[in-house]
């Protein structure tokens, strides 16, 4: 009775180890699942900052041209700014060498009568 009492515990034993090893299974499995969806959802992740660093390298380069392009009006502005100041001046210049030419026209009308 006593080999057989452990025999039948033995047999219970073995059982529990089964159902041990299945629930590890089971539970290996649900955690290779798991790490697949993971490296899944890596891989998006991974993809997404691809993107957004393609993005912000495209804007940095917007940013750059848009600034170089800011740069070159303002230096075209300088150059119109300066032309038309020294255009404005020659103006003056003119006029007042006009204005002193019909003066002296004048005069001289005035001193011949």
């Amino acid at each position: 009775m006593a080999l057989e009492s452990q025999l039948t515990e033995r047999d219970r034993a073995g059982e529990r180890q089964s159902a041990e090893i299945q629930e590890a299974r089971a539970r290996s499995e649900s955690l290779d699942a798991q790490i697949v969806s993971m490296r899944s959802e890596l891989d998006g992740l991974r993809q997404t900052v691809t993107e957004k660093e393609t993005l912000a390298n495209r804007a940095a380069d917007n940013l750059d041209a848009a600034n170089k392009t800011i740069a070159d009006f303002r230096s075209q502005m300088a150059e119109l700014e300066a032309k038309c100041k020294t255009e404005v001046e020659a103006d003056g210049f003119m006029h007042s060498a006009t204005l002193l030419l019909h003066q002296y026209t004048l005069m001289d009308e005035y001193l011949i009568d």
